[in-house]
């Protein structure tokens, strides 16, 4: 069977896989009083519709007129803990209601900018709509609106700014999110080069960045190099932090979802414990990262043949996820694809199908194009109409799968190599039975 273990927006695909997401750098504090505001923030402020209070928490407004822009919003693609950054957009959306809102105050924010001819603001408001078009799984819209803000930042800041890195940063958690992990490393280690150069090693945004490329690497098979930066950004995470805090909690559960991938299970129970615990004090019991923490346990109690209560964490995982996101959200796939999977094993193969059915439906409307995540459905499809008989469409659906894996994942990986034994043993039977 093959889980998708999440980390709140992100994917990682194989065995008793996973999925993660997007976290960032606390936005600065501005220190500037609000009466005293110049005049391109309070043009900004009163085109979005805010206050500034809340503007400053969304996009980290700066204390004086012609410094540099806040890293406002960095997104890493193997973080998996609801950070400043999602916990501010969280906000936006609670502000307006709805996305269409929050893309519309984003693009009056960059008219007002562009008007004042300030390139600085106009790629932070550029940052704001490529993370609005992220979170919607619009990724193509999200590439653009963050290539013109590195454009804007080579230009205005130069390419050795940390500025500039946090847009590689961001180009890269896109491109993991499509499925290009390898385009998406390339990405990451430019940005870590320019964060250690002008910031040091005992920097958040370094850890961050350590951390997104222990979780390509990780998309990619390669685990023990994956667990290895993973212990490097949680060593760094610690100094900057303490052991109670959101970004602690992640790294410890993205090095959780290694071992799974390794198959010790057992050991990736006792990280991702570790992360529930940490985020359940932070965060209480309805918060996205408690339904990743919960996900990532069904999937190794699943693994080690514990599907019962597998799938009692899946559904209250699948329960706050659909009261955050909705119910067309690819988060909320994941969990219906890993009930599916459950419900698979315990024989329950007619109601695996209704699950699985949606989750691919769900990932087909936000993807558009072949995606690991819809590769993964369509494998868990045809290992339920195998198991019922119907081996003519378990094997389209598992050739199919197995044509999706091989755009994303290199031979010798352990989900292809999965993925084509059962095509060989759902032969076998089908001869068997005489098809």
């Amino acid at each position: 069977m093959q889980f998708l273990k999440v980390s709140v927006l992100t994917v990682v695909l194989a065995g008793c896989s996973t999925a993660n997401v997007p976290a960032a750098r606390p936005p600065a504090e501005s220190t500037q009083p609000a009466n005293r505001r110049n005049p391109v923030e309070t043009a900004l402020v009163e085109a979005a519709g805010f206050q500034y209070g809340a503007y400053a928490e969304l996009l980290g407004m700066l204390s004086n007129e012609g410094a540099a822009p806040l890293l406002s919003l960095e997104v890493d693609l193997g973080a998996t803990s609801p950070d400043w950054a999602m916990a501010n957009y969280r906000r936006l959306i609670e502000l307006t209601d709805r996305m269409a809102a929050a893309e519309a105050k984003f693009q009056q924010a960059l008219m007002v900018f562009g008007e004042t001819g300030d390139p600085l603001r106009s790629a932070d408001a550029l940052t704001g709509l490529g993370r609005v078009f992220q979170d919607a799984a619009r990724y193509d819209e999200a590439l653009e609106k963050y290539e013109e803000a590195r454009q804007i930042l080579a230009d205005a800041a130069g390419t050795s700014s940390t500025q500039y890195a946090v847009m590689l940063n961001n180009v890269g958690s896109v491109w993991g999110l499509r499925g290009e992990y390898a385009k998406a490393i390339e990405f990451y280690e430019q940005a870590l080069a320019i964060k250690r150069r002008s910031l040091g090693e005992d920097d958040p945004s370094v850890a961050h960045t350590i951390n997104n490329i222990g979780g390509a690497r990780k998309k990619l098979g390669q685990y023990q190099k994956a667990i290895a930066l993973y212990q490097e950004a949680l060593e760094i995470a610690r100094r900057i932090y303490g052991d109670s805090h959101p970004q602690v909690a992640t790294i410890i559960n993205n090095i959780g979802s290694t071992y799974a991938k390794l198959g010790d299970h057992n050991k990736a129970i006792e990280f991702y414990e570790q992360a529930l615990a940490v985020r359940r004090e932070l965060l209480g019991e309805d918060h996205p990262a408690i339904a990743v923490s919960l996900n990532n346990i069904a999937a190794a109690r699943c693994d080690l043949g514990q599907h019962g209560e597998a799938i009692e964490l899946y559904e209250r995982a699948y329960e706050i996820d659909l009261a955050v996101h909705g119910e067309n959200h690819p988060t909320v796939a994941i969990r219906l694809n890993n009930m599916g999977a459950a419900l698979n094993a315990m024989g329950e193969h007619e109601r695996a199908i209704e699950h699985i059915e949606r989750a691919r439906d769900i990932w087909q409307q936000a993807y558009g194009v072949p995606h690991p995540h819809i590769g993964a459905a369509l494998r868990h499809l045809g290992e339920a109409h195998c198991a019922l008989g119907q081996y003519g469409a378990a094997l389209e659906y598992y050739r199919v799968a197995l044509d999706i894996k091989r755009r994303f994942q290199p031979e010798g990986h352990p989900s292809l190599e999965k993925t084509k034994a059962l095509i060989g043993e759902c032969e076998e039977r089908a001869a068997q039975s005489g098809e």
